[in-house]
């Protein structure tokens, strides 16, 4: 005689959890909790490595869907680890690091 066996279900992971982002720091992760904000959108989730990377991206979304967030932060998140890599604070009279054309 076969007995069934329940598989247990496997937990639902939120890949797209914030706290689960290696290139966000800690202390990002606590502020953007503290705002209510757990997780990345779609268009937050997908261009934050290409933008952290310094790669050029085109992107559109819906209003509403986290824009500012998706271009602003991963470019924060790479100037303020390279700022604390580097043990000194950004620099002024400094040449731009990032252009965001917007209409």
């Amino acid at each position: 005689e076969v007995e069934d066996e329940e598989e247990e279900a496997a937990p639902v992971v939120d890949e797209q959890a914030i706290a689960l982002q290696p290139l966000v720091s800690r202390k990002t992760v606590a502020n953007l909790q503290k705002r209510g904000i757990e997780s990345f959108t779609d268009i937050q989730c997908q261009a934050f490595e290409p933008v952290y990377e310094g790669r050029d991206m085109i992107a559109r979304s819906r209003t509403g869907t986290g824009k500012t967030i998706a271009f602003g932060l991963p470019v924060i998140e790479k100037l303020a680890a390279e700022a604390a890599a580097a043990e000194q604070p950004l620099a002024r009279r400094r040449p731009p690091r990032m252009i965001v054309m917007a209409p």
